[in-house]
């Protein structure tokens, strides 16, 4: 399990209406228009399996007089939201602004600022039909044109009449009151709404869970989780069942199915520690969805004809002294499922403060996906981002690198590879999947200095 942690601190100065009562720049830019930026490629074509590579995102603090080209300048640390793509584009966050880039060549095609009353953009950013849905660390999701990046409409998910806000900041001597910032776990899309959760480091351990039209903005359910539900991490979840939301309960053992109607928590499925990864679908079995525990146990939800869920667990090749090193999900495939070993000593708390940590020492451990039954492990780097499935192998970003682990000959034999360490995990891209169509890896890599975008070939 990765550490929790906040990124920056989140608590900035201003008043409180100050949260979402301006609309969005109308300014974006894209090729052919004029531009704020010196110039547009962004890209630098780089010789080997990497094809180009975008810088995106610099902070001030690193700037040293270089040409910067098509990067965005911000404050503090350089941020960057997950990816998401079309056909021809790719979709990001960086900092304040939103971009979107060429598949082909790194181009950078479009951009959007952010309203400086939202804050920056956060890690949750979703591809919904012609819209690109974003995330703002102000309590705001926004709603661009896919081609052009104009704003379309945004919604404040976080109200400072809450009860919960409000008895935090009551009694408060700074003046003015603060604004608290917000974390959110991913998108999930399903029937034309969109779905998020939030949560503040700054506030009690509660949450939001909320439910938007994507085509209106219209925000039609939003209720409060009694958990802090970004403590499991903040990727692939809610996840979007026939039946119903599937959310960890935050640092509560146990995963919830929450209505679409209404928000309401329909099933409590208690499991044997908090959960730290989001969830993996099985496409040949329909509607079955695997993730681990803090522990490494590997768990399995399934649904009856009644739309009721049941869950499963395993805890084969567990140590009962070490925990999971990630927030990495399962990757299932073939029957199977390949999850990270428990290699976190329990006593050390996470990576930092475990001096005998070393992520070259970790290990993959494969299942059936049906009886939960280990059949294979094989020693690898730490599976530090989410698995993707590529010809018969599982690609992955790890700490040194990225890398390939060969899945043709379950359950006896397990291979891994290096493909390249000019990109590798560091701490602003810890559990980012990799973005893989057409046999070319997209993915986010860099430090809290500076952000790039990758196109790797995996040939």
């Amino acid at each position: 399990m990765k550490s929790v942690y906040t990124r920056r601190s989140a608590i900035c100065v201003g008043i409180l209406s100050s949260l979402g009562l301006l609309s969005a720049s109308a300014l974006s830019s894209c090729s052919g228009r004029e531009s704020s930026h010196a110039q547009h490629e962004g890209s630098e074509r780089v010789a080997g399996p990497i094809h180009w590579n975008a810088e995106v995102c610099v902070s001030k603090g690193a700037l040293s007089g270089e040409e910067l080209g098509a990067s965005v300048i911000v404050n503090g640390q350089a941020e960057t939201s997950r990816i998401d793509g079309n056909d021809d584009r790719l979709f990001i966050g960086a900092g304040n602004e939103l971009r979107s880039y060429s598949k082909a060549t790194g181009e950078l095609l479009c951009t959007q600022a952010i309203d400086g009353s939202w804050g920056n953009i956060e890690q949750a950013l979703a591809l919904a039909g012609d819209y690109v849905l974003v995330f703002c660390r102000w309590g705001r999701v926004a709603a661009f044109d896919a081609d052009t990046l104009e704003a379309r409409w945004n919604v404040s998910v976080i109200s400072v009449e809450d009860e919960d806000v409000a008895t935090q900041l009551e009694g408060s001597d700074q003046e003015p009151l603060i604004v608290v910032g917000w974390e959110s776990t991913d998108f999930a899309i399903f029937d034309g709404n969109a779905y998020i959760g939030v949560s503040s480091y700054e506030l009690a351990a509660t949450s939001r869970l909320a439910c938007i039209d994507i085509r209106t903005g219209t925000l039609q359910w939003n209720v409060t989780v009694d958990s802090r539900i970004i403590a499991s991490g903040n990727r692939g979840y809610p996840y979007a069942s026939p039946y119903g939301l599937l959310v960890p309960a935050g640092t509560e053992a146990a995963c919830l199915l929450v209505s679409y109607a209404d928000g309401e928590i329909v099933q409590h499925l208690e499991v044997d520690d908090m959960i730290t990864t989001g969830f993996s679908h099985d496409g040949e079995a329909g509607d079955v969805v695997y993730f681990q525990t803090r522990r490494g146990t590997l768990c399995r939800v399934a649904f009856d004809g009644d739309g009721q869920a049941h869950i499963s667990c395993s805890t084969d090749g567990l140590d009962d002294d070490k925990r999971t090193p990630s927030g990495a999900m399962p990757l299932v495939f073939d029957g199977y499922v390949l999850v990270n070993a428990p290699t976190i000593d329990e006593s050390a708390g996470s990576t930092v403060l475990d001096p005998d940590h070393d992520a070259s020492n970790g290990a993959c451990n494969v299942f059936d996906a049906e009886t939960l039954e280990l059949v294979g492990s094989v020693p690898a780097r730490e599976i530090e981002s989410t698995p993707t499935l590529v010809d018969g192998s599982a690609v992955y970003l790890g700490e040194g690198g990225i890398y390939r682990i060969g899945l043709d000959e379950l359950p006896n034999a397990l291979e891994m590879t290096e493909l390249t360490t000019e990109v590798h995990r560091t701490h602003q891209a810890w559990d980012q999947p990799l973005l893989v169509e057409d046999g070319t890896a997209y993915v986010v890599s860099g430090n809290t200095d500076r952000q790039n975008l990758y196109a790797i070939a995996l040939g």
